[in-house]
């Protein structure tokens, strides 16, 4: 699809909607089904971050959403036109719709570890410390292999839940930046 900032669209929730951000996405080392592609190469859709503006049935309504591009369309001709016409109209709202601030978008990865003693426990932190400066999944995986700390990793269920997020999609070459991470013992 070709879509450009400023667009109108719909997206996976009802509503008429305003792309804001359009963000490459890149194959890396823990993507899924990688296939042929390599880690660095783009993937075939992009996320689409976007502002609501309106209902369905075309009443003001504010707030957003991030997708995949695949799960959006460009409104229809009949809804351009009526929404032509509440902005004539109405062309305070566009003023508050370019005042509206998207809150901090988060992604998150979560891994099962089986932690069994203090020292794989104080391994794990020196780990967050390292992963809290900002860290790829990549230099992730080669502090975790200094660390010895690979061996923990849970096939299935594991004692400990790491989880790493991402904020508003930093990329560093290509590959996500996480930046906060955090170890919760289940129960």
């Amino acid at each position: 699809m070709n879509l450009k900032k400023g667009e109108w669209i719909y997206s996976y929730s009802k509503g008429i909607f305003r792309v804001e951000e359009i963000i490459d996405k890149y194959y890396e080392e823990d993507t899924p089904l990688i296939g042929d592609n390599k880690v660095g190469d783009k993937m075939p859709t992009r996320a689409i971050v976007s502002k609501k503006f309106m209902t369905s049935s075309f009443k003001k309504s504010f707030g957003f959403e991030a997708c995949d591009e695949s799960l959006v369309s460009k409104i229809s001709k009949s809804d351009f036109k009526k929404l032509e016409k509440i902005i004539s109209e109405k062309p305070n709202l566009i003023k508050e719709l370019d005042e509206y601030k998207i809150p901090e978008r988060q992604t998150i990865w979560n891994s099962e570890f089986q932690i069994d003693n203090e020292n794989d426990l104080k391994k794990m932190n020196l780990l967050i410390e390292f992963i809290n400066t900002g860290k790829t999944y990549l230099e992730i995986q080669n502090e975790m292999e200094k660390l010895d700390l690979l061996k923990l990793k849970s096939k299935y269920f594991g004692n400990y839940s790491l989880k790493l997020i991402n904020i508003n999609d930093e990329l560093l070459d290509k590959r996500k930046v996480w930046k906060k991470a955090e170890l919760k013992e289940k129960h």
